[in-house]
Protein backbone atom coordinates (compact mmCIF):
# COMPACT_ATOMS: atom_id res chain seq x y z
CA UNK A 1 0.00 0.00 0.00
CA UNK A 2 1.43 3.63 -0.88
CA UNK A 3 1.51 5.74 2.35
CA UNK A 4 2.73 8.73 0.94
CA UNK A 5 4.58 9.90 -2.68
CA UNK A 6 7.03 13.05 -2.80
CA UNK A 7 5.44 16.33 -4.62
CA UNK A 8 9.15 16.31 -6.12
CA UNK A 9 11.46 14.58 -7.92
CA UNK A 10 15.51 14.15 -7.06
CA UNK A 11 18.34 13.32 -9.04
CA UNK A 12 19.48 9.96 -9.07
CA UNK A 13 23.30 11.23 -8.62
CA UNK A 14 26.25 9.70 -10.06
CA UNK A 15 26.54 11.76 -13.29
CA UNK A 16 23.12 9.89 -14.16
CA UNK A 17 20.47 12.57 -15.92
CA UNK A 18 17.52 9.97 -13.98
CA UNK A 19 15.26 11.28 -11.60
CA UNK A 20 13.50 9.22 -8.87
CA UNK A 21 10.28 9.95 -6.81
CA UNK A 22 10.82 8.43 -3.80
CA UNK A 23 7.93 7.02 -2.59
CA UNK A 24 7.18 5.33 0.81
CA UNK A 25 5.02 1.73 0.75
CA UNK A 26 3.48 -0.55 3.72
CA UNK A 27 4.17 -4.00 2.99
CA UNK A 28 1.34 -5.65 4.42
CA UNK A 29 3.01 -8.99 4.18
CA UNK A 30 5.25 -10.52 7.06
CA UNK A 31 6.93 -13.11 5.16
CA UNK A 32 9.19 -10.89 3.34
CA UNK A 33 12.95 -10.71 2.65
CA UNK A 34 12.87 -7.26 2.99
CA UNK A 35 14.55 -5.32 5.94
CA UNK A 36 13.65 -1.72 7.16
CA UNK A 37 14.78 1.48 6.52
CA UNK A 38 16.94 0.17 3.36
CA UNK A 39 15.75 1.51 -0.37
CA UNK A 40 14.26 -1.22 -2.55
CA UNK A 41 12.78 -0.40 -6.10
CA UNK A 42 9.44 -1.46 -6.66
CA UNK A 43 6.65 -1.57 -9.65
CA UNK A 44 3.55 0.28 -8.76
CA UNK A 45 0.40 -1.20 -10.76
CA UNK A 46 -2.46 1.56 -10.91
CA UNK A 47 -5.17 -0.56 -12.92
CA UNK A 48 -4.87 -3.30 -15.24
CA UNK A 49 -6.59 -5.44 -17.72
CA UNK A 50 -6.34 -8.78 -18.71
CA UNK A 51 -7.85 -10.37 -22.24
CA UNK A 52 -7.44 -6.94 -23.90
CA UNK A 53 -5.77 -4.63 -26.91
CA UNK A 54 -4.36 -1.48 -26.74
CA UNK A 55 -4.90 0.83 -29.37
CA UNK A 56 -4.56 4.68 -29.83
CA UNK A 57 -7.40 6.90 -28.36
CA UNK A 58 -7.77 8.30 -31.46
CA UNK A 59 -8.74 5.04 -33.12
CA UNK A 60 -11.83 4.77 -30.38
CA UNK A 61 -15.03 6.78 -31.72
CA UNK A 62 -18.92 6.66 -31.53
CA UNK A 63 -20.54 5.62 -34.94
CA UNK A 64 -23.78 6.74 -36.42
CA UNK A 65 -25.81 3.96 -34.11
CA UNK A 66 -23.86 5.41 -31.34
CA UNK A 67 -21.93 2.06 -30.37
CA UNK A 68 -18.12 2.57 -29.34
CA UNK A 69 -15.98 0.69 -31.95
CA UNK A 70 -12.99 0.97 -34.00
CA UNK A 71 -12.49 0.47 -37.83
CA UNK A 72 -10.49 -2.62 -38.59
CA UNK A 73 -9.10 -3.22 -42.35
CA UNK A 74 -8.64 -6.54 -43.59
CA UNK A 75 -8.80 -7.46 -47.09
CA UNK A 76 -8.79 -4.08 -48.48
CA UNK A 77 -12.50 -3.63 -46.71
CA UNK A 78 -13.24 -1.31 -43.78
CA UNK A 79 -15.02 -3.67 -40.60
CA UNK A 80 -16.86 -1.91 -37.61
CA UNK A 81 -15.84 -3.62 -34.67
CA UNK A 82 -18.00 -2.61 -31.54
CA UNK A 83 -15.71 -2.56 -28.59
CA UNK A 84 -15.50 -2.05 -24.91
CA UNK A 85 -13.15 0.01 -23.14
CA UNK A 86 -11.39 -0.24 -20.65
CA UNK A 87 -7.97 1.09 -18.77
CA UNK A 88 -6.47 3.97 -20.35
CA UNK A 89 -3.55 6.32 -20.76
CA UNK A 90 -2.90 9.62 -22.17
CA UNK A 91 -2.19 8.02 -25.56
CA UNK A 92 -3.70 4.37 -25.38
CA UNK A 93 -6.79 3.02 -24.51
CA UNK A 94 -7.53 -1.05 -23.69
CA UNK A 95 -10.52 -1.88 -25.84
CA UNK A 96 -12.30 -5.52 -25.77
CA UNK A 97 -14.33 -6.82 -28.77
CA UNK A 98 -18.03 -6.42 -27.56
CA UNK A 99 -20.29 -9.83 -27.51
CA UNK A 100 -20.03 -11.57 -31.03
CA UNK A 101 -17.45 -9.54 -32.35
CA UNK A 102 -13.66 -10.44 -33.11
CA UNK A 103 -10.58 -8.29 -32.75
CA UNK A 104 -7.02 -9.91 -33.14
CA UNK A 105 -3.64 -8.45 -32.34
CA UNK A 106 -1.70 -7.32 -35.04
CA UNK A 107 -5.23 -6.11 -36.86
CA UNK A 108 -4.89 -3.35 -38.75
CA UNK A 109 -7.09 -0.10 -37.31
CA UNK A 110 -8.10 3.18 -38.74
CA UNK A 111 -6.25 5.58 -36.97
CA UNK A 112 -8.97 8.90 -36.81
CA UNK A 113 -12.02 7.08 -38.06
CA UNK A 114 -15.19 9.03 -39.42
CA UNK A 115 -18.86 7.68 -38.13
CA UNK A 116 -19.45 7.69 -41.86
CA UNK A 117 -17.29 4.92 -42.35
CA UNK A 118 -19.38 1.49 -42.78
CA UNK A 119 -18.72 -2.69 -42.98
CA UNK A 120 -17.49 -3.54 -46.39
CA UNK A 121 -16.23 -0.02 -47.55
CA UNK A 122 -13.11 0.20 -49.61
CA UNK A 123 -9.89 1.19 -48.11
CA UNK A 124 -6.44 0.74 -48.87
CA UNK A 125 -3.64 0.48 -45.54
CA UNK A 126 -1.09 2.69 -45.33
CA UNK A 127 2.34 2.18 -44.33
Amino acid sequence: MVTDISPTGEEKGGGSTERVIPTTIRILENDTALIAGITARAELVFASAGDALQVPMSCVYQTAEGQTAVAAVENGKVRIVPVETGVESDLNIEVKPADGAELNEGTAVILSPSPELYDGMAAAPTV
